[in-house]
């Protein structure tokens, strides 16, 4: 229940009222109940036009073991100048990651729709702070692009979507950590019939 948490301000220039939760958050984030929430906060991605794209993140315990997570979805459009725009997001991103790993002493795991391939400068920018893709760290690997492309018509009107032949380096929705002592068993891109249907792009779990 974030309504009985307080927001922990680390950059007041991003951070907007409580209420956003309630009202404009566009990047929700679900944990299990029972979970501690020991802080939490939201913020816009500076230099986007688009107030949808943002974080969300918190602080969690579990059993004693503190852990952080940040939900978050990058720029979209195509084309050097809107590159420039995810770089800003990634190092935003980053910014954060490093100080909730600093602060709270725990690893950082941040996720979502990044609008980005591993082969772009994003992924750059992330290795430049010690950031590191989980299906890299992960004993059982994907090989499958998360993005799928967009589910068509059928002729009894429901939307049926279909499993991609692109592989990982078409991925644009990723999983990424800051941190030692990660162990991660497996990486995987959902490909269920309800996934697949529902829209363009495949959840990724860890």
């Amino acid at each position: 229940d974030y309504a009985s948490v307080g927001t922990e301000l680390y950059n007041s220039d991003n951070m907007v009222d409580e209420d956003v939760f309630e009202k404009t958050n566009y990047v929700p984030l679900c944990y299990k109940k029972g979970l501690g929430v020991l802080a939490y906060g939201y913020e816009f991605l500076t230099d986007t036009p688009d107030k949808s794209k943002a974080i969300t993140w918190a602080v969690l315990n579990q059993n004693g073991k503190v852990f952080a997570v940040c939900n978050t979805h990058f720029w979209w459009k195509t084309g050097p100048e809107h590159d420039l725009i995810r770089n800003k997001n990634a190092h935003q991103l980053a910014e954060l990651m490093k100080y909730l790993h600093k602060k709270h002493n725990c690893p950082v795991f941040a996720f979502g729709d990044m609008n980005t391939t591993i082969s772009s400068e994003v992924f750059k920018i992330y290795a430049q702070n010690g950031i590191k893709h989980l299906n890299d760290l992960a004993e059982i690997k994907c090989e499958v692009s998360s993005h799928h492309g967009d589910p068509v018509v059928t002729e009894s009107g429901r939307y049926k979507g279909s499993k991609t032949t692109n592989d990982k380096n078409y991925s644009i929705d990723h999983i990424v950590v800051l941190g030692d002592n990660v162990k991660v068993r497996e990486y995987k891109v959902i490909e269920d019939s309800d996934a697949l249907d529902a829209t363009d792009h495949s959840p990724v779990y860890a």
